[in-house]
Parts: structure tokens; C-alpha cells; sequence
């Protein structure tokens, strides 16, 4: 853990492609991050793919950085399955700081819920602050 992007935002395997400042927004930063390139395992047959077929752009909704709020953008790889017995044509990679299906990563849902566990406050509140829905929390 000690490349930029695992020391500033905990994503331990990704590497950071873009930072810009958001325009007419105050303290807002546009973070574009990727993984480190390598290979993936077809979450039905388990055999190694490694050919890109997309790259979507996911935003990711992540704690602020350095006093400022981020608008956190993940570059996806959409890998090809090789094995011709295989239903499944192709599939998104997956990574432990971004649960499969979630929108937010796993150091915010670890901190949203310390704090509703360690307040008084609502779970409608803490969302607000950290701009989520109060069903993510």
C-alpha cells in the first residue's frame, strides 16, 4: 500500500488516471481511477480472461480527500470469456473495495454505518451528508 491512490483513497490495486476540479462546484474533484491491468476469472466457468471488450465509466460514491468531495469514476474492464462452453459472453471485473452491484465503496459504507451506530443521529442525516440515499446506508 504505497502508491498514490491506495495512500490517499484505500483502493489498494488501483491506479489513478485523471484528477480535474469540478466546474461550478466549490471543493469538488473529479477522480478517474482504474485497476491495475491483469487478468480476471469468468465469475460462471472460472476460466482466466485477460481480452478487454469495454471500459464503462461507474461512478463510485467514496469519502471526501483532503477537505474536498469527490466525484470518484471507475474505468471497468468488461472482459471477454474465451471458453466456448460458456454462457456468459462476456463480464465486468469485480474488486473487494467495490461489492458487485454496490455504488459505493467499502471505506464509506464502513464509515456510514460507524456513524449511525455511534451518534444519535438518523440514518436520513447521515446520507445527506454524505450525499447518498438512505437506502444505501
Amino acid at each position: 500500500m504505497d502508491d498514490p491512490t491506495s495512500l490517499l483513497f484505500g483502493l489498494d490495486g488501483f491506479v489513478v488516471l485523471e484528477v480535474a476540479d469540478v466546474a461550478g462546484e466549490d471543493a469538488t474533484v473529479r477522480v478517474v481511477v482504474e485497476t491495475e491491468p491483469g487478468e480476471a476469472a469468468c465469475p460462471d466457468c472460472g476460466v482466466i480472461a485477460s481480452r478487454i471488450k469495454d471500459r464503462p465509466l461507474c461512478r463510485i460514491k467514496d469519502l471526501p480527500a483532503c477537505g474536498q468531495r469527490v466525484q470518484l469514476w471507475w474505468r471497468k474492464r468488461r472482459l471477454v470469456c474465451s471458453e466456448a462452453r460458456c454462457q456468459r459472453r462476456s463480464f465486468v471485473e469485480r474488486v473487494d473495495q467495490v461489492p458487485f452491484r454496490s455504488r459505493l465503496t467499502t471505506r464509506l459504507r464502513d464509515h456510514l454505518g460507524t456513524a449511525i451506530a455511534r451518534s444519535n443521529r438518523s440514518v436520513a442525516d447521515v446520507a445527506g451528508e454524505h450525499d447518498v440515499e438512505a437506502p444505501q446506508v
